[in-house]
C-alpha cells in the first residue's frame, strides 16, 4: 500500500507529485467497502487509530496490551509506547491533536481522557468524560474517539462514542458537554432497557472551512458491520458502506478514519478507510467510496383497527418507492415519500417489503409487518428505568411485573406506572421470575429463578 498524503481536498496535487496523473477526486478502481489491503496487529485487541498530519503515521491502541503500537505509512510496525494508564485499564479511542502535535487517548472502562507527547509522557490534558449513566451494571463503555478543531471556541472539540446506550457526544476540551445524540440504530433510545446499537470508532468529514460535512460512524445490520455516513446532527443519510470482505464481525471494529491511498492492484489513488479490527487482530483498508445509492431508514408498521400505518425515512435520489404487502406490490409512490397507509384490511397478518428506487438500481429492501383482528397489539409502554421485564400478572386493581433490578413494578390497568416494590432475593444471583397474584389473600407469590424457591409477599412487599 502507498498512501497518498494529505487531506482529501489536496488529493488531486499530491497524487501529481507522485507520479500518478491528473486525477478528478472521485477517481474510484474498485466497489465501496472492496478490501483493499490489511496487515497483521502485533498485538491483541487493536482498538482506536489516528493518522499523525506531521508525517502521515498511524498510531493504534490496544484494549488488553499496555502499549500504543506506531505503524508507517505502509503499514509496518515501527515502535511503541507506553500506555498513560495502568494495566487494569482498557484504552480505547486515539484522536492526535494538531494544537500540541499530541496524542489524546481514552480509557473505555474509567472514561478518562488524557494528552501524552509521542513518547507516552503526560502533556497536558487530564479529565474524565461526562457521558450519562446507563442502564447496565458495568457502566458506559466510551470507544471512538475524534477531534474537530473548529469546535469548543478555537481549542478544539473532541468527539466520543458510548457504546453501551450508544450515544454520541461533542465534548469541549474543558470537560463540558456541548451536544449530544443518539446512535441512529439504537434499538431502544436513551437510556432504553440497555439493548445497544453495533458502535465503534467515529471519523469527521470536513470540507475546506473545517467545519463539520458529515459524520461517519460504525454501525452493523444482519450481523454484519458497517459505516454510516450521518449529516453533522446525527441524522443518517442513508449511505452505508458494508464492512463484510474485512472478516470482522459485529463487535470487531475499533476505530476508523479516512485517508488516501494507492491502490495496489490499479496504482490509482482511493478514498479509504483504515480501521482495526479487533476479532482479527489487524488492520483493514477498505474502499470508502460511498454507494450509488442510499437504503431506507425507520421503517415502522402500527397496528390501529383495520388499518396499518407505515412510515419510514427515504434516502436521497430516488425516483420512485414501492410497497409491498404479502409479496404482491400495493403501490409506487414518488421519490421522496415518507409514508403509506393500508386501509380497510381484513383480520390476518401482513408482512411489508419498502423499496427505494432510480432507473439504474434498487435500495436493499426493508421489511416490518403488522397484525389486524387477534393478535393486534392494542396498547403498549416502555418499561420504567429497568432493564428488563421478565414475567407479568394482574391482580389488586394493577398490572404487576419481575425485573431483573431486583424490583417489582407496579402499573394501572391503563398501563400508566404507578411505582414499585422490593423483591423479595436479594442476592447477587437471585432473580424474581415468575409472578402470579393471589386474590384470595391479595398477596404475590414470586418465584426465584436462581434456586426455583418461591415467596409470598404483600402487595407492598413485606413477606
Amino acid at each position: 500500500m502507498t498512501l497518498c498524503r494529505g487531506s482529501q481536498t489536496l488529493l488531486l496535487a499530491v497524487c501529481v507529485l507522485l507520479g500518478v496523473g491528473s486525477l478528478p477526486l472521485t477517481a474510484q478502481t474498485s466497489s465501496s467497502g472492496t478490501l483493499i489491503d490489511s496487515f497483521p496487529f502485533p498485538g491483541i485487541a487493536p482498538q482506536g487509530i489516528t493518522r499523525d498530519d506531521t508525517d502521515g503515521t498511524y498510531w493504534v491502541t490496544s484494549f488488553l496490551d499496555p502499549v500504543i503500537t506506531h505503524f508507517a505509512p505502509d503499514g509496518t510496525p515501527i515502535g511503541t509506547i507506553p500506555s498513560p494508564f495502568p494495566p487494569s485499564a482498557r484504552p480505547t479511542g486515539i484522536a492526535y491533536y494538531p494544537l500540541n502535535d499530541s496524542l489524546l487517548v481514552l480509557d473505555g472502562l474509567t472514561d478518562q481522557l488524557v494528552e501524552i507527547d509521542k513518547t507516552g509522557a503526560l502533556s497536558g490534558l487530564n479529565f474524565n468524560l461526562p457521558v450519562d449513566p446507563v442502564p447496565n451494571l458495568n457502566g458506559p463503555l466510551v470507544r471512538g474517539l475524534a477531534v474537530h478543531m473548529a469546535g469548543g471556541s478555537g481549542i478544539g472539540s473532541i468527539y466520543v462514542v458510548e457504546s453501551v446506550a450508544t450515544k454520541i457526544y461533542e465534548i469541549d476540551l474543558n470537560g463540558f458537554v456541548i451536544r449530544d445524540f443518539i446512535h441512529p440504530q439504537d434499538p431502544d433510545g436513551f437510556p432504553g432497557q440497555g439493548a445497544a446499537a453495533e458502535a465503534g470508532g467515529i471519523e469527521l468529514i470536513l470540507d475546506p472551512m473545517g467545519q463539520i460535512e458529515f459524520i461517519d460512524v460504525i454501525g452493523g445490520d444482519g450481523g454484519v458491520a458497517e459505516v454510516l455516513r450521518l449529516l453533522p446532527d446525527g441524522t443518517p443519510t442513508g449511505f452505508e458502506i458494508s464492512l463484510i470482505e474485512t472478516g470482522a464481525g459485529i463487535g470487531g471494529i475499533g476505530g476508523i478514519i479516512r485517508d488516501v491511498v494507492i491502490d495496489p492492484m490499479s496504482g490509482l489513488p482511493v478514498d479509504a478507510i483504515i480501521g482495526t479490527s479487533e476479532s482479527t487482530a489487524a488492520l483493514f483498508i477498505v474502499d470508502g467510496s460511498l454507494p450509488t445509492i442510499a437504503q431506507i431508514n425507520d421503517l415502522e408498521c402500527v397496528s390501529t383497527d383495520d388499518e396499518i400505518s407505515l412510515t419510514w425515512t427515504p434516502g436521497p435520489g430516488y425516483d420512485a418507492i414501492d410497497v409491498f404487502r404479502n409479496d404482491s406490490l400495493v403501490t409506487t409512490l414518488g421519490g421522496a415519500a415518507n409514508a403509506f397507509l393500508d386501509t380497510a384490511l381484513a383480520d390476518g397478518v401482513y408482512e411489508y417489503r419498502v423499496i427505494g428506487r432510480t432507473m439504474l438500481e434498487s435500495s436493499d429492501p426493508v421489511e416490518c409487518s403488522g397484525v389486524v383482528g387477534a393478535g393486534q397489539v392494542l396498547d403498549s409502554v416502555e418499561l420504567t428505568a429497568v432493564q428488563f421485564g421478565l414475567d407479568i400478572t394482574e391482580g389488586g386493581g394493577f398490572l404487576w411485573v419481575t425485573t431483573t433490578d431486583g424490583v417489582i413494578q407496579r402499573y394501572t390497568t391503563n398501563l400508566v406506572f404507578d411505582g414499585d416494590i422490593p423483591a423479595p432475593f436479594t442476592g447477587m444471583d437471585d432473580e424474581p421470575a415468575a409472578i402470579a397474584f393471589r386474590p384470595e389473600t391479595n398477596t404475590l407469590l414470586v418465584v426465584n429463578a436462581f434456586d426455583n424457591m418461591m415467596q409470598e409477599i404483600d402487595i407492598v412487599g413485606i413477606p
